[in-house]
């Protein structure tokens, strides 16, 4: 749990570069009272594994919309 407001403020700004990428930080974009009322952990990862995914040409375009095609 972080207790140092700056280390928390900075947490929160992290998730919010993420997930609104739009939203621009400004003085009063995360308030004192924000970090208060929010519980920030810190989660130091030792390692990580994962598989790779390589996409195969069985469905061309399948992931992919023509913006003139019509769906509906």
């Amino acid at each position: 749990l972080l207790e140092n407001s700056e280390e928390s403020k900075h947490g929160l700004q992290l998730l919010l570069d993420k997930y609104f990428p739009g939203m621009h930080p400004s003085d009063d974009s995360i308030s004192d009272d924000d970090v208060k009322a929010t519980a920030v952990f810190r989660i130091d990862i030792e390692s990580w594994s994962g598989k790779e995914y390589k996409a195969e040409d069985d469905f061309p375009g399948a992931f992919f919309y023509d913006e003139q095609t019509d769906r509906s």
